[in-house]
């Protein structure tokens, strides 16, 4: 799963501112033997317990699934469906209770029939994620078949388990179940290690389309109720968390034929929306091609069809049915914009990857999710790289690593592979700066180390080795290891099994008559100091280094792997003592660097010249957080800021950008706050107006991201008078018509019209969100109200969140935009705090966790930190995910604080000049 929204288009806007009756008996499976009803030589034990003990997390091992066959009945009008499902069973030893996974399903009748016996079972109530089933006798072991009827729930607030939304009137259903959501579906060994066929058949009406992961094999006329019996082929093995289903009277488009085998591809959306399918028509097929390439195999799932979903929150990787969002995939005809191109193929891509990582092969527990999600992340750009080269990917791409370090560089930071222990685990290993952005990273430096086809090699060799199994980390080591010829898994298994990442520090050492060498030692990088009398664990990375070097038109690299705290590197290439060194080539290693003041100085003098992009980034970005903890004056690394500010590159601007939100204007002292925006408008003004805030025929696409990042910034940053009248008269205008403004730059337009807006225009806003019939429409508006400044607008644009205006899920944006801001922030934290509970129950855990971090995370003043820390620690322990999220957002807040106390003086004399 990937699923990030425009993440910095808002950072530069957050940066400025009843059942069908007993199921049939059915015979045991082909594999079944000859079966005793009862262990033999077993005595009968006493009565069960009244009240058996369910278990914590994870299943008994009693018992394990061979198969499923399941039929529902699924009426998207409803609130509720029914089900009969068959489970085919090992019982691995003789037990009189047998426990499956369950949450909110009704369980009418259950039987356990095995050696030509049928025995009822009584259902034992097993709180919220399980159910027992208890028998008057220990059976098995050995071949076995439960039975079961019953009724769950069709969820129409949080898109999770079998879930319906609608679109114009009509009804349409889904299925979402990663991590731990199939079990609202179907009584089950609801963990991926339990990977077995489904044979699945729904139940629907006449008129709705059903499909599912495999092909459909029958499809039966309309019973006397109106109903339709749609029968699929029983799938490949499948974790539970992968199988899916859509019902509702879908328009099915047929999208051709793609790769080695010639698949067919097909588009399952609401209907009224073909004309929106240009580009996924013509990406889609290229994508799959180049994964069928890169693993050198057909596509192995047979069939493909794309099942269009309402929210982001629904995209999935499911074999057979991807799932992937509406907004990325329904471009209307004249917005199919570079940034809408970008978005599909990239989320697209990481979806189909997973039909490697993590379908074909699937993780054994949830510790190793990184196997997939880590995986897919690194792919996905890998292969974005090559088929779109002028999209330059690998730039793009950097400020994942910048983030995942940022994160990394925290106390409350977690290893990449870290035991899931708690439900509360399951969420948390689906931290993106980790799991996604740091784990993509660590794969891609040691794909440097090894070499791209040794690497890929090991990547083909592991996915051969566990087709249609589980694997842990061991198994992908053990694969790389064997096409590298050494052991990769020593040194990968630094980067996952602790938290943090290294701080390598390096300084040259030219010796008259010797060969010159780089001093290296490494430590573990933390945004602040620990407190005195603290003892951190000694920690020791493998670290693969390679450098860059060079004197006038001579350049030369070199590599080691770091084992200790301390080593060297001879550059046996130099001619002579390097005027330069880049420590971390291209920045593709998983570390931050420390230059010597003399290496440091070398590259500031030379303006950065020697550094690829990427490099420059990356220094910079390591300069930043030195700044921001100390270990370097903040005068250095502001005084880079107007040099960088003026480079014409997008890599400077977004750097230097980087560099003034030093500055953190929402906790400057209000004397202050006229002298930062004097300072933003003589930055960033000429340039911006010069751009203004409508594209031009021809302009490149970094042109493009400039106007968005730029022009946003000196309006909501500066407050440039010209720009928020023009953002103003433009935001007037599209509320009539659609078109006025670019598709890319409707957000940010809103944003600063509404930072300057009165009443009427409020009014108009809110009107617009009512009308709106998608949700991506309605959350832009709503998120755009959250500029409003003006205490009165902002209190009442709050107020829509829960006085039944419009969903709170809808409304996220709203609410982080207004606790972003200085003018809004106090209200909105009341807020939050008033209205909690009553939000974080219309939302999944995952968006409920934001809430943990938006809130807080804002903060920079110690008394603000510690009203959040009690008010928010005992609801963070009721969220899913929800304790690592506040612990870091009171680590961030804490963290501003101490920055501010350390460089407010710096800060104050370099706002003094302008």
């Amino acid at each position: 799963m990937r699923t990030l929204p425009s993440f910095r288009l808002l950072l530069w806007i957050l940066l400025a501112l009843g059942w069908t009756g007993c199921a049939t008996t059915a015979p045991a499976s082909e594999s079944a033997g000859p079966q005793a009803l009862v262990a033999e030589k077993t005595p009968a034990p006493a009565e069960p317990p009244a009240a058996p003990t369910p278990p914590e997390l994870r299943l008994p091992k009693n018992a394990r699934p061979l198969r499923y066959s399941v039929e529902l009945t699924v009426v998207p009008t409803q609130d509720t469906f029914q089900g009969k499902i068959d489970i085919d069973l090992e019982l691995t030893e003789a037990s009189s209770l047998l426990w499956l996974n369950a949450t909110d399903l009704k369980v009418s009748s259950a039987r356990l029939s095995l050696g030509g016996a049928t025995v009822a079972a009584r259902v034992v109530p097993g709180g919220a994620d399980f159910v027992g089933f208890a028998f008057e006798r220990p059976v098995g072991p050995g071949p076995a078949r439960l039975s079961l009827s019953y009724e769950g729930l069709i969820d129409k607030e949080r898109s999770r388990g079998l879930y319906r939304e609608q679109e114009k009137g009509v009804w349409y259903a889904y299925t979402y179940f990663q991590p731990v959501d199939a079990r609202r579906v179907f009584p089950c060994f609801d963990e991926p290690q339990f990977k077995t066929p489904w044979r699945l058949t729904l139940r629907v009406r006449a008129g709705d389309v059903a499909l599912a992961n495999p092909p459909i094999e029958s499809e039966s006329p309309p019973s006397a109720e109106g109903l339709k019996t749609v029968t699929f082929a029983e799938s490949k093995p499948l974790p539970s968390y992968l199988v899916a289903f859509v019902v509702g009277p879908f328009d099915v488009v047929d999208g051709g034929t793609f790769g080695r085998a010639r698949t067919p591809l097909r588009f399952v959306l609401p209907q009224g929306h073909r004309e929106e399918l240009g580009y996924a028509l013509k990406a889609t097929p290229r994508l799959v091609t180049a994964l069928e390439d890169y693993f050198d195999m057909e596509y192995p799932f047979g069939k493909l069809d794309v099942a269009v979903v309402p929210r982001p929150e629904g995209t999935l990787e499911h074999p057979g049915i991807v799932a992937l969002d509406r907004t990325l995939t329904l471009i209307p005809p004249g917005e199919e914009t570079l940034a809408r191109r970008q978005n599909y193929s990239r989320i697209a891509i990481h979806e189909l990857a997973h039909y490697w990582f993590g379908d074909y092969v699937t993780m054994a527990w949830w510790d190793d999710l990184w196997l997939n999600e880590a995986s897919a992340s690194w792919l996905e750009a890998k292969l974005i790289d090559q088929l779109e080269p002028t999209w330059k990917e690998s730039q793009e791409r950097l400020w994942e690593l910048i983030a995942a370090l940022g994160t990394d560089g925290l106390a409350s930071s977690r290893a990449l592979r870290q035991p899931v222990t708690s439900r509360t685990d399951f969420e948390s290993a689906f931290d993106t700066t980790t799991t996604y952005f740091k784990g993509s990273a660590v794969l891609g430096m040691f794909e440097r180390w090894m070499g791209e086809e040794a690497f890929r090699r090991g990547i083909r060799r592991y996915v051969r080795e566990h087709a249609w199994g589980t694997a842990t980390a061991a198994d992908l080591f053990a694969a790389l290891s064997a096409e590298a010829g050494r052991d990769v898994g020593a040194a990968m298994s630094t980067f996952l099994e602790q938290p943090g990442a290294p701080l390598v520090s390096v300084e040259l050492e030219c010796a008259q008559g010797q060969v010159p060498r780089l001093k290296l030692s490494q430590s573990r990088f933390f945004t602040r100091e620990a407190p005195r009398g603290t003892t951190l664990p000694a920690q020791r990375w493998h670290i693969p280094v390679c450098v860059r070097y060079g004197t006038g038109s001579a350049q030369g690299r070199a590599c080691t792997l770091l084992t200790e705290p301390a080593g060297e590197l001879v550059l046996s290439e130099a001619k002579a003592c390097p005027a330069w060194v880049s420590a971390n080539e291209e920045a593709r290693g998983y570390y931050r660097v420390a230059y010597s003041e003399p290496l440091r100085q070398k590259l500031v003098k030379a303006q950065l010249k020697p550094l690829t992009a990427r490099e420059r980034g990356a220094f910079l970005a390591d300069l930043r957080a030195f700044a921001s903890t100390g270990r370097l004056p903040l005068d250095e690394a502001l005084g880079m800021m107007p040099g960088l500010l003026k480079e014409p590159d997008r890599s400077s601007t977004e750097a230097g950008l980087s560099m003034l939100g030093l500055l953190r204007p929402d906790a400057l002292p209000d004397e202050w706050l006229p002298r930062y925006r004097r300072l933003v408008r003589t930055l960033l003004s000429e340039r911006a107006r010069a751009l203004g805030w409508r594209t031009r025929p021809g302009e490149s696409e970094d042109t493009r991201e400039l106007r968005s990042m730029l022009v946003t910034m000196a309006a909501m940053g500066g407050e440039d008078p010209v720009l928020v009248s023009e953002a103003l008269s433009l935001a007037k205008a599209w509320l009539k018509d659609g078109t006025k403004v670019d598709p890319d730059l409707v957000s940010p337009v809103l944003h600063v019209a509404a930072s300057a807006g009165d009443k009427a225009f409020f009014d108009a806003l809110v009107a617009q969100a009512r009308k709106a019939e998608q949700p991506e429409d309605r959350a832009q508006l709503l998120s755009a109200l959250g500029s409003f400044r003006e205490p009165a607008l902002a209190k009442q644009a709050l107020t829509l969140l829960v006085d039944g205006s419009f969903a709170p899920r809808d409304g996220r944006g709203l609410l982080f935009t207004a606790l972003a801001s200085r003018e809004t922030r106090a209200l909105a934290y009341v807020f939050v705090k008033e209205h909690f509970d009553t939000l974080a129950g219309q939302l999944t855990s995952m968006e409920a966790s934001q809430l943990l971090f938006g809130a807080p995370g804002f903060f920079c003043d110690k008394a603000s930190v510690e009203d959040a820390r009690a008010f928010f620690t005992p609801r963070a322990s009721r969220v899913d995910g929800g304790p690592l999220v506040l612990a870091r957002a009171l680590e961030r807040a804490e963290l501003c604080a101490a920055m501010w106390e350390r460089n407010g003086p710096a800060i104050t004399a370099f706002l003094r000049r302008y």
